[in-house]
């Protein structure tokens, strides 16, 4: 794993933490996300000088963000999904591949899904009972971290 990479698996568990304990996510975080994802084409820009590098640094970060830009569009939307997550999703996609990020939000989203199943049959929760997302992201990433982005075959 990259530096970049250890720095957003780090990023990702303290908003969990935020998502957790005050279904929030702080925006000066969120700031510094963006920054930090917008720093990432730049440093590579400076690096690497050819031209074909730095086009395909730029639209493998902004093909990665396209999944978070449709969440964050869906959340404008519908009150089901929330604004940060969708920041969060578009931060990752600036890191990562656009597979990634939506293998990730897949695997967050199952988890979820069976996670509140649980819940809601033993009735710790009620059918429109709002679910930190962040948190399932996080274990989504680092999954696909350790397993080298992908599952299965």
């Amino acid at each position: 794993m990259d530096l970049f990479g250890v720095v957003l698996g780090i990023f990702m568990t303290v908003l969990s933490v935020f998502d957790i304990r005050i279904r929030k996510l702080p925006i000066v975080l969120l700031k510094a996300g963006i920054a930090l994802a917008l720093f990432r084409p730049v440093l590579f820009f400076l690096l690497y000088g050819s031209p074909a590098e730095q086009q395909r640094m730029f639209s493998v970060a902004l093909l990665g963000a396209l999944p978070g830009i449709a969440v964050t569009g869906l959340s404008f939307i519908s009150d089901k999904v929330g604004r940060g997550d969708g920041i969060v999703l578009v931060i990752m996609g600036m890191f990562e591949s656009c597979s990634f990020v939506t293998s990730a939000s897949c695997i967050a989203c199952l988890t979820l899904a069976c996670f509140s199943a649980v819940l809601l049959a033993m009735h710790r929760v009620g059918r429109n009972t709002r679910m930190p997302f962040v948190p399932f992201l996080t274990g989504a990433y680092i999954v696909l971290k350790i397993f080298g982005g992908r599952i299965g075959v």
